[in-house]
């Protein structure tokens, strides 16, 4: 008996132990936000001398963060807390750009590759859509800027994170 309780706690110890320098599979959890999982990665673009990063959790608790930098010349220029969080009221985008305040948008359209967020109150962008292509992440910001429509948009490529 004592051997067969030895062999299941050996067991169980290396079922909850993962070996160091092994990668650990995250996830997502079956939610609200299901339709959002494309989003999930790391991905970079790099234009001329400008790199720029977005990386993107999988949903937990009804929620998704995420990060974009960008780096020209060696320097970080820009930055942005990203989330995007199921509530009663809907699912919402919020963004917290360097030096700006944080600003809402609701999810107004979803497919399997595509989420249209939208803020008609905000000053720019009013409109974030953001689609994948294969391992192509594509984000556009739309709305109107001093009395012109005004759109910008990103590629990124699926990247792989070393931090070794």
């Amino acid at each position: 008996m004592k051997r067969l309780l030895a062999a299941a706690i050996l067991t169980l110890a290396a079922a909850c132990c993962t070996p160091a320098g092994a990668p650990e599979t995250l996830r997502a959890e079956r939610g609200p936000l299901d339709s959002l999982t494309w989003l999930v990665g790391s991905w970079s673009g790099q234009y001329d001398d400008t790199l720029i990063e977005e990386h993107w959790s999988p949903p937990r608790a009804g929620m998704m963060l995420g990060t974009n930098r960008t780096i020209a010349f060696g320097r970080v220029v820009h930055y942005e807390f990203l989330q995007i969080e199921a509530t009663d009221d809907g699912i919402f985008y919020r963004a917290w750009p360097k030096t700006q305040k944080p600003a809402s948008f609701r999810l107004i359209d979803a497919s399997k590759s595509r989420a249209v967020f939208a803020n008609p109150e905000h000053d720019f962008p009013t409109r974030i859509t953001y689609w994948r292509e294969g391992d192509i992440l594509n984000a556009q910001v739309e709305g109107e800027s001093p009395g012109k429509t005004r759109s910008e948009t990103w590629r990124w490529k699926r990247a792989v994170v070393e931090t070794e």
